[in-house]
């Protein structure tokens, strides 16, 4: 079985109906509404318990996206055929079963924080994200509206994503007469705010107003200082192009790989306990054993391990079978659960 591509844990959950002030994730900020959160979504359904589950808030968006830079996120996420029924269906984690399953080696996680939000002693997607705060220490999956090479058009214009920078921000750049252009963050409202290049630096400012120069074909370092485009083809007045970088909105690091410990505790270990030779666990019968994580190919001195990871077809990964959603991924030369394993893309089958 074969669930790699992590994708990035991308689906941002509604935990609160906090201020929007403090949301920071496109399109969460304001760029595609006028700031009231049930413009777009039906916030949550109220279980027996009398508890509420945000998560039909987040699918009422989440089931809709059919485009390929979606599809690469696992998207659409539809409820009755997506989520993870162990040995029945499913291509990702389920987002509503109960956080408790012996199969899985799963029990509720071992964060308070995390563990408030289950409902009913299940899970909804805003036990592992809140899209008005964020971990910062798991950056390096960027979830971009543009993929980064990738390009889009306006009229006879191009735009190139070069560099995604570190920082959450939605733009619009908006060509301007005289090979200038201006940017706005909230371009969805319908009185945006403007920023005009004066002096050197972005300034609030009109549309249109003093905009900054650009060479076709030349990097163009945005007002973040980090996220870099290139404009291309034929560029009019009137022209502009919407993009955004955002994150998962994790509510703990998911660096190594450490939000997966927060619920599967019990399928971490390394190969001496794998191998029945702890003897603080011991095979009596009871304990459970699990392929061992967070160690490198060949640790145990066996020999054995493949220093080329096959592919389903049998050939070494590095030549291939054409297939990359499905590589098995190291990290930093360890086995992960994110090796084998996806959250939000999962591919049973390689074949």
């Amino acid at each position: 079985m074969r669930m790699r591509n992590l994708g990035l844990l991308a689906a941002a959950a509604l935990v609160s109906i906090a201020p929007l002030a403090r949301a920071i994730d496109a399109p969460h900020d304001q760029t595609f509404s006028t700031g009231t959160c049930d413009n777009c979504h039906a916030m949550y359904q109220t279980t027996a318990s009398g508890a509420k589950d945000f998560s039909p808030g987040c699918v009422s968006c989440h089931n809709g996206l059919t485009s390929n830079s979606a599809k690469a996120l696992g998207f659409p996420w539809v409820a009755n055929t997506d989520q993870a029924k162990p040995g029945l269906q499913g291509s990702q984690h389920s987002w509503s079963g109960y956080a408790k399953q012996a199969g899985a080696g799963a029990a509720p996680p071992a964060l308070a924080a995390l563990a408030s939000k289950l409902i009913d002693g299940k899970l909804q997607c805003a036990v592992c994200h809140d899209l008005h705060t964020s971990t910062p220490t798991y950056t390096p999956d960027r979830i971009t509206s543009v993929p980064v090479g990738g390009s889009i058009t306006s009229g006879a214009g191009t735009l190139t994503l070069v560099t995604a920078g570190p920082s959450t921000k939605a733009w619009r750049i908006k060509i301007q007469a005289g090979g200038t252009y201006i940017i706005s963050h909230d371009f969805g409202l319908a009185t945006p705010t403007w920023l005009n290049y004066v002096g050197g630096t972005w300034q609030p400012g009109t549309d249109p107003g003093t905009g900054k120069g650009y060479t076709v074909g030349a990097n163009e370092t945005l007002d973040d200082g980090a996220t870099v485009v290139k404009l291309g083809g034929t560029l009019a007045a009137g022209n502009f192009f919407d993009l955004y970088v955002a994150y998962p909105l994790l509510r703990y690091s998911m660096v190594s790989d450490a939000f997966c410990y927060l619920c599967h505790q019990e399928r971490v270990m390394d190969h001496v306990r794998a191998g029945g030779r702890d003897p603080n666990y011991p095979p009596n019968g009871s304990n459970v054993f699990s392929h061992p994580v967070s160690v490198a190919l060949n640790q145990n001195g066996g020999g054995y391990d493949r220093t080329d990871l096959l592919d389903a077809n049998g050939k070494g990964q590095s030549v291939g079978d054409g297939k990359t959603t499905n590589d098995l991924a190291l990290d930093g030369g360890q086995v992960r659960c994110t090796t084998c394993h996806a959250i939000h893309n999962g591919r049973s089958n390689s074949l």
